[in-house]
């Protein structure tokens, strides 16, 4: 496969065809900012699904909406590779978060590019695009009573988070030079858990909430000099989850190992940025089964309904996963996604580290 083919096909891969109606200029211009690079994200509908995904400590899935980050607890350190159908171009990420009793922040991390945040190299030199994101997030609910603490509280029926992030942009590119950009992103969260449920040994919640992307929409990109449009818009997006705990188990061990006999959770979310007015809906909708809070399987799609509203393109996606923790205290995750026909399937993994430095000083003081 010719080079250029090989760099138009992994630009295409990375942004989940969730950019190919772009007009003019704003195809080149930020596009990479949107390619995230969480497994589990990617096998539940690609980059634009997971933003009211809460269940997670996986930094990854961060920049989805910065509101997610006041769910960070502790310690968590996370990275990504994605390996596409062609060997000269490689794409990583890596960031790390932390946080406590609705507040967090993230930043970005060394990747296995030598990098920070997220890295996309063609081998050759032809073509190199780096993305950073630095933020934080905030549970209004809390915040009365918000200190760095992840001591027990009484259970909330209702809970509203907001978050910020500074999103940089970096290319160099032969044919077209050096180019860059910033944009700030804002998103919230409010999360419903009935309280009736709380005595009985299941955990039920729905969550819903928007990302807008490019705040102030003048930011821009250089480009040889010109100053260009950066994209903008926002995703909406809900998720509800469904859990059996092991509380009835007389283990203590097996309870801490195992909070879940089995999980369902479903996540849709709507796109409606980076498009002209008449490009049609797009989204994405996937869900997750886990068994024992350790094996997790996926599947999702991602869509795009045209304008004549008769059909839709979409890209499948399949993934799994394994996580192994202990009472919250220390959680290993590994995350496995793949999608696409054929010879041109692309795959990708993650890997997550939690420790909830604490409960450890907690137990340390005790």
């Amino acid at each position: 496969m010719p080079t250029t083919k090989r760099i138009l096909m992994a630009g295409i891969v990375l942004c989940a065809l969730s950019c190919t109606s772009l007009w003019g200029n704003y195809y080149y211009n930020s596009i990479f900012m949107r390619a995230y690079t969480s497994a589990r994200q990617t096998s539940m509908g690609l980059n634009s699904s997971g933003g009211a995904y809460i269940w997670s400590q996986n930094p990854l899935t961060l920049p989805t909406n910065p509101a997610l980050i006041s769910y960070q607890n502790g310690f968590n350190y996370a990275l990504s590779r994605h390996i596409f159908p062609t060997e000269t171009v490689t794409y990583t990420s890596s960031y790390m978060g932390f946080g406590g009793n609705g507040w967090g922040v993230m930043l970005p991390s060394a990747n296995l590019s030598s990098g920070f945040g997220g890295e996309l190299e063609e081998e050759i030199g032809q073509l190199s695009i780096s993305t950073q994101y630095y933020g934080f997030g905030i549970n209004l609910t809390k915040l009365t009573d918000l200190r760095m603490s992840s001591e027990a509280k009484e259970p909330r029926a209702f809970n509203v988070s907001v978050g910020f992030s500074l999103a940089r942009f970096a290319e160099d590119q032969w044919s077209f030079g050096e180019r860059s950009g910033e944009t700030l992103d804002g998103g919230f969260l409010a999360e419903f858990t009935p309280t009736a449920l709380s005595d009985a040994p299941v955990d039920f919640s729905v969550v819903a909430g928007a990302n807008f992307y490019n705040l102030f929409q003048g930011e821009i990109v250089r480009y040889r000099n010109k100053q260009e449009p950066m994209i903008y818009g926002m995703i909406w997006s809900a998720a509800s989850r469904f859990a059996i705990r092991t509380d009835n188990v007389d283990s203590e061990i097996f309870r801490k190992i195992c909070p879940n006999f089995l999980s369902v959770t479903a996540v849709v979310d709507y796109d409606d940025i980076c498009y002209d007015k008449d490009a049609g809906d797009r989204g994405s909708r996937g869900v997750e089964i886990g068994l024992m809070n350790t094996f997790f399987l996926r599947q999702g799609e991602n869509y795009h309904a045209v304008e004549s509203k008769t059909s839709e393109d979409k890209i499948r996606t399949l993934g799994m996963g394994i996580n192994l923790q202990y009472d919250d205290l220390v959680q290993c995750e590994w995350n496995y996604a793949e999608y696409g026909p054929g010879d041109d399937r692309v795959h990708v993994w993650d890997m997550m580290l939690h420790v909830n430095f604490w409960k450890l000083m907690a137990i340390g003081t005790k």
